[in-house]
């Protein structure tokens, strides 16, 4: 097998902010933690907002993460927010993240939104500046069947789906 999936088990901070997408947004984009997690935390309230199961697929063979998160954002809209990144292992136990895109798939308000994917990369490098889409998992565990990273002060713990 070429790549290994993973759920996400515990997420310690604001749950919006499980994938790789929100890394980027915060770092990259925002460029200050206080207004970000402001944002995040006002998404999280909006009534009906739920986020569902998250996993990520990981292969290091061909240099990928693949972000899957299962959100409701109204009652009755769901759709899963599916981010690619580029990711090596980096020295010092770290997997380093390019944040490349994210598009919206399965969702129930509009099939005309299924996949079309939204250039991140492009866009935050072109108002920030080259480099602004990548992010650093710190690995503080990892075995054949758990993985535990921290980005800054997300704490989050994954383990293997068979």
């Amino acid at each position: 097998m070429s790549h290994t999936r993973l759920l996400l088990l515990l997420l310690l901070l604001c749950l919006s902010s499980c994938s790789p997408f929100f890394l980027a947004f915060q770092n990259g984009l925002v460029q200050n933690k206080e207004l970000s997690e402001a944002i995040f935390n006002f998404t999280d309230a909006i009534p009906g907002a739920e986020i569902g199961t998250a996993h990520q697929i990981i292969s290091l063979l061909s240099g990928n993460l693949i972000s899957e998160v299962q959100m409701t954002v109204f009652p009755g809209f769901t759709g899963t927010v599916v981010t690619s990144s580029r990711a090596a292992v980096q020295p010092g136990n770290q997997l380093a993240l390019t944040i490349e895109s994210t598009r919206v798939t399965g969702s129930t308000f509009s099939p005309i939104l299924d996949n079309v994917a939204v250039p991140v990369e492009q866009l935050v490098n072109r108002v920030r500046g080259e480099g602004s889409t990548e992010a650093v998992y710190d690995i503080t565990y990892v075995d054949a069947a758990l993985r535990v990273t921290r980005a800054g002060d997300q704490l989050m713990v994954h383990r293997r789906v068979l």
